[in-house]
């Protein structure tokens, strides 16, 4: 990731490439006491570069009131994560500095500032975002983007713990969201379920008949190609013995015994 920084504080706009724009230079970007530099860091981490260090220097410009002009937008289409943050530019230049309007899906937006950054971003902020820029000279200038919103998997039913009876049924519910939409896979002690006692549901898996070889841990993993949300439970099976004894009734003496 790329930063400008100017007396250690960072600046920006900077675009997807690494460049400071400036839509409206001022005396107070000139660099009398300070200069310029870009430093790239992980984001991920303690480690930085910084690089070539930049003055500039402002001369006062008589020029004649001209229209915006296009410095650098977002592209038509951009991705961004669940959670995550983003930001969309719309920089433009011009005499007199233009102003900008920002819309999301045809409703105005409160920001009027040439980027629109999004915190936290949630599903509900997918949608066609666009910036209106106009200083009075010229043709108003329209330029959309389109942002779409993917997110890591994340269970929503998820198995429990179970304790059943030899002969008895169980079942393990498991479903996620996420977009793309998760792929869901049952293991069973670390491996892949391809017992065909095992019926696989929408919802999960369903043993119709649990014996003493059923006995395990179920794992349920849930995953796109952002990641993975997974959760293993254990199945215990108890076994029901019947002893009979003289004068009384059999079904009146059971006794459970675990793992059997």
């Amino acid at each position: 990731m790329e930063r400008f920084k100017r007396q250690k504080t960072p600046i920006g706009p900077v675009d997807t490439d690494g460049n400071l724009w400036f839509s409206s230079i001022t005396k107070l970007d000139e660099t009398n006491e300070f200069l310029y530099v870009c430093y790239a860091y992980l984001e991920f981490g303690s480690s930085y570069k910084l690089g070539e260090r930049i003055s500039l220097k402002v001369v006062k410009n008589n020029a004649a009131p001209s229209e915006p002009v296009l410095q650098y937008v977002s592209p038509k289409n951009i991705p961004a994560l669940a959670g995550k943050s983003i930001v969309i530019y719309c920089v433009y230049s011009g005499t007199p500095n233009p102003q900008t309007a920002w819309y999301k899906d045809g409703l105005i937006l409160q920001p009027t500032s040439k980027s629109l950054s999004i915190q936290n971003v949630s599903l509900s902020d997918k949608g066609n975002y666009t910036c209106e820029v106009s200083n009075g000279v010229g043709a108003l200038k329209v330029h959309s983007t389109h942002l779409a919103v993917f997110a890591e998997p994340k269970l929503i039913d998820e198995p429990e713990f179970l304790t059943v009876a030899k002969g008895e049924s169980a079942e393990f519910r498991c479903t996620a969201s996420g977009v793309p939409e998760p792929k869901i896979n049952w293991s069973r002690n670390g491996k892949e379920i391809r017992n065909t006692s095992v019926l696989l549901t929408s919802r999960g898996i369903f043993i119709e008949s649990v014996s003493k070889w059923d006995i395990g841990n179920f794992g349920c993993n849930a995953s796109n190609i952002f990641g993975y949300a997974y959760k293993d439970v254990y199945l215990n099976v108890l076994a029901i013995l019947r002893r009979g004894a003289k004068g009384r009734d059999d079904s009146q003496w059971t006794k459970c015994v675990f793992g059997m």
